[in-house]
């Protein structure tokens, strides 16, 4: 009942490239693949960044960064 995989409507090539990620198709397993999965379902343009662990400085660099590219 429904799709077996939902893709995200956003735009994320700019992101990507500003932050120098890499895209990925996978969002883990599990929690992260269900929250996922069903937050594109209300919300077609929903992303899901996986953020590696590292310092507290840069944690907030980056969640600068991001917040100030998607908005």
């Amino acid at each position: 009942d429904g799709p077996l995989a939902r893709e995200t409507t956003f735009d994320i090539g700019p992101l990507i490239s500003a932050l120098g990620a890499e895209e990925s198709r996978d969002a883990g397993t599990f929690v992260c693949n269900a929250t996922y999965f069903h937050s594109l379902e209300r919300f077609p343009n929903a992303l899901f960044i996986h953020v590696p662990p590292m310092f507290p400085h840069r944690a907030t660099e980056l969640g600068t960064k991001i917040g100030s590219l998607i908005i």
